[in-house]
């Protein structure tokens, strides 16, 4: 008998964002609300019922749009440039300009689940260089503070 798995944070690490009974909600009312502003979007967007005959072309665009948003607020004054092509996943490069570290991200493909559950993310030569360090996995919540670590 499968038995299916519930994800419950043991520990904050952004103090921006934090799980409580099972949703998102800001914990520092100036970024988290903005934060969660973001995250409220995207779902609106993977809830909406496009009048298309492939849905998933304007549901993706519109996915990397707003993935891309929410990153530069979650990191401001980084260059955040989103991959082309992405189709129903969002994939790009952060990069600090203080100090040149570049960051690759990718946001699992959205059909398959939670979208905000499982990102990758791992340090890249640069802007157009995908393959680098090891991947590291993390979650919405802990995304800004995961990353910063490596920029």
């Amino acid at each position: 008998m499968a038995q299916s798995l519930k994800f419950i944070p043991t520990r904050i690490t952004n103090p921006t964002i934090s799980f409580k009974n099972g949703a998102l909600r800001g914990a520092n009312k100036k970024k988290g609300n903005k934060t969660m502003k973001y995250i409220n979007k995207i779902e609106e967007i993977l809830n909406k019922d496009y009048d298309h005959e492939t849905p998933d072309k304007p549901r993706s665009a519109d996915f990397n749009r707003a993935i891309k948003s929410m990153l530069k607020n979650m990191f401001p004054g980084c260059t955040i440039q989103p991959t082309k092509g992405a189709w129903c996943e969002a994939s790009g490069f952060i990069q600090n300009p203080n100090n040149g570290k570049t960051v690759f991200y990718i946001f699992r493909d959205y059909r398959m689940g939670d979208w905000k559950k499982r990102i990758l993310y791992r340090q890249t030569a640069g802007l157009h260089d995908s393959c680098g360090g090891a991947n590291c996995y993390t979650d919405i919540e802990r995304m800004q503070a995961d990353v910063m670590r490596m920029l």
